[in-house]
């Protein structure tokens, strides 16, 4: 299914790359999948490509990349990129640190249904 483009197999098969779960760990080959994913408007995978170039997972670290890839999967409601990008700004990690402007995204993820976003 995901050889066939569809965005939720694409980005199933990163986790699976990602994680080693039923085939060989290769964080390049989940990044090349999320991306896939991502391309096709799939926000879990957009922010699980932010997450491999925040922390230089399969791809070179960078914290322009994985903003670019948080704000694209929070403009498509998805808790996680929410959460992400929140950390991003409280810590101000490749944007300027904004702790209420991440409160806002911390509680919108909540809202959305992410438990993590109500610590």
């Amino acid at each position: 299914a995901a050889e066939q483009g569809f965005p939720l197999a694409e980005n199933n098969l990163g986790i699976m790359y990602q994680s080693g779960f039923g085939v060989e760990k290769n964080e390049t080959l989940a990044a090349k999948w999320y991306r896939k994913a991502a391309d096709h408007g799939n926000g879990l995978a957009q922010s699980n490509l932010g997450a491999l170039y925040e922390f230089g997972k399969g791809v070179p670290q960078s914290f322009d990349e994985a903003i670019r890839w948080y704000r694209k999967s929070a403009e498509v409601k998805e808790p996680t990129g929410l959460y992400q990008l929140a950390r991003m700004y409280e810590g101000g990690w490749g944007v300027e640190k904004d702790p209420k402007h991440a409160m806002q995204l911390y509680e919108e993820a909540a809202q959305r249904g992410l438990p993590q976003a109500k610590e």
